[in-house]
């Protein structure tokens, strides 16, 4: 009788122990919120008394040197943070843009011709989950399908964009609402945007945002909850439109559950982040038409989100010959598993990727991520691999990349690792506004050298063209250099799509330790270019020597 107790009593306790496993397994599905404040520039916050504002700021990760897309008008940037791209993907330039009267097409389209937004990739994921709209500006209900998400509200004041806001997420448990409210562009236009009736509204402002804290304080939602505070574009006097700082520059701040605290970061973030933001937070795949992606340097090395969403591979190596290289994979979640394949798209041929992998020259490195004990791919990797002469060596740069294409620094020149076509935000891509490269390499020792291959990406629509001339100098001694080749006004414009162009120039087998290479910027845009006048974009990943 004792025994059966005991085996009852452990009966008990293991299904005790299975539910409560059973529990833990499924996740409860984040909580987020863009907080869209129309018109409010980085001194609205800054030179106002904003507690709750500057509350965020300490409890999160945010940057007073975003970037607004151009035009820096509503219709472009609202849009930009619903589809994940900019302008020239998605084609809503002007406020007034509505599906039947569109004179652009985007670059990926719905059978009903809209460009496919962050509530089609949730709902995608999440059919059952609730999903809204509070907007206090109702044209931006004509740039998506206002068909998907659950709800769209139009709000007429800040008082009723704050209140919709509590009652979807508190009475209706919606997961994720997108909200935008037009206090500050108000003021903007009325006052001027950044006089001192401009900072007074902004404190009003903040203070309706703290209703909103203490709400999800109330119902014990607040700790976490994914809260994104940023603006669609700043002003000029009273109006926005231009190129100034003052109508470009814009706050971005997140916080919530994982994010690093009272961090400020130095990554170039746009509205079209937002979209890719919010989906690696619900765990979705950023779509690969979207330029947008997840503010990463938000999240630290162990945290919680990557834990449970979107663990990364990313590829580090080691050594390198003349035939074949030693990669190495990492990722910032260790509970779980790498697979790789090496130059093949079989599935069969995959398999738990340990240590080092031996890369051969021309190879693609595919890694995925796996949940642990689960089928389901939940992030993946790959990259070409380029073995050449000048792997690794040492750049000189005369002129510093612009920062929004500056991730991996020069050495991203050398590494034998090629720029994902498909992606302007690749942190393998260096880009130079108005500026001319002008790289100077070192090879670790004097070698015969027949051919320098330059690769540059091509977007006219987006500012980003080939150089006018391309020209080759070598040295002894990293001193006195002589021209040995050059490409002069070789390359036709492409206006219609981007392009990668691999730029070949035969040497005639010269023998050289030191390369300067100096590709010349295309300078200013055209007349007939939308940006006339602006300076054009010099984009390039890696200089291949052979």
């Amino acid at each position: 009788m004792i025994k059966e107790k005991i085996r009852f009593a452990y009966l008990a306790l293991a299904t005790f122990i299975v539910f409560l496993i059973s529990c833990n397994s499924h996740k409860e599905p984040p909580r987020v919120i863009v907080l869209g404040l129309d018109g409010m520039r980085p001194d609205g916050i800054e030179n106002a008394h904003t507690p709750n504002l500057h509350r965020f700021i300490r409890e999160g990760t945010s940057t007073m040197k975003g970037r607004a897309v151009y035009p820096t008008s509503s219709g472009a940037n609202w849009s930009s943070m619903l589809l994940g791209s900019g302008p020239d993907q998605h084609g809503i330039d002007r406020n007034d843009w509505k599906l039947e009267n569109r004179t652009i097409q985007p670059v990926f389209e719905k059978d009903n011709g809209y460009a496919p937004s962050v509530f089609d990739v949730l709902k995608d994921k999440y059919p059952k989950l609730r999903f809204s709209a509070v907007l206090d500006w109702i044209p931006i209900a004509n740039y998506f399908d206002a068909g998907i998400p659950d709800t769209v509200i139009d709000v007429e004041s800040t008082k009723e964009a704050i209140d919709e806001i509590i009652s979807e997420l508190i009475d209706r448990d919606a997961r994720f609402v997108f909200s935008q409210i037009d206090h500050m562009d108000i003021a903007g236009h009325i006052h001027g945007y950044g006089s001192e009736a401009y900072y007074r509204e902004a404190e009003i402002l903040d203070s309706k945002i703290g209703r909103l804290i203490k709400a999800l304080e109330d119902n014990g939602l607040y700790e976490n909850t994914y809260i994104i505070t940023l603006a669609d574009h700043g002003g000029m006097g009273t109006g926005h439109g231009n190129k100034t700082p003052e109508e470009y520059t814009i706050p971005f701040i997140i916080r919530g559950p994982d994010v690093m605290q009272g961090k400020t970061t130095t990554e170039l973030i746009g509205p079209f982040d937002v979209a890719a933001t919010v989906a690696s937070i619900f765990g979705c795949k950023i779509p690969h038409y979207w330029i947008g992606s997840n503010i990463e340097t938000a999240f630290g090395e162990n945290n919680g989100l990557l834990k449970s969403f979107t663990p990364k591979p990313a590829i580090t190596v080691d050594s390198v010959n003349e035939h074949f290289s030693f990669l190495k994979c990492r990722i910032k979640n260790g509970n779980n598993e790498i697979k790789s394949r090496i130059g093949s798209l079989k599935k069969e041929s995959w398999k738990p990727y340990v240590g080092q992998i031996q890369l051969a020259h021309g190879d693609t490195l595919f890694a995925t991520v796996f949940l642990e004990n689960e089928p389901t791919e939940i992030s993946q990797y790959h990259k070409p691999f380029i073995s050449h002469k000048g792997l690794f060596s040492k750049v000189q740069l005369k002129r510093l990349p612009d920062e929004k294409y500056a991730s991996k620094g020069m050495g991203s020149l050398v590494n034998g690792l090629l720029a994902n076509p498909a992606s302007f935000k690749d942190i393998e891509w260096l880009g130079f506004q108005g500026n001319d490269l002008e790289a100077t390499i070192v090879l670790p020792r004097e070698q015969d050298i027949h051919q320098v291959t330059l690769r540059f990406l091509e977007n006219i629509k987006s500012w980003i063209f080939l150089p006018k001339a391309i020209r080759i100098y070598i040295s002894d001694n990293g001193k006195t250099f002589s021209k040995v080749a050059s490409l002069e006004n070789p390359f036709q414009v492409n206006i219609e799509s981007a392009a990668i162009h691999d730029l070949n120039i035969d040497m005639e087998d010269r023998n050289a330790r030191y390369l300067k290479i100096i590709a010349e910027n295309y300078g200013r845009l055209p007349q007939w270019h939308s940006g006339a006048g602006e300076q054009a974009w010099l984009i390039t990943d890696e200089i291949i020597i052979q």
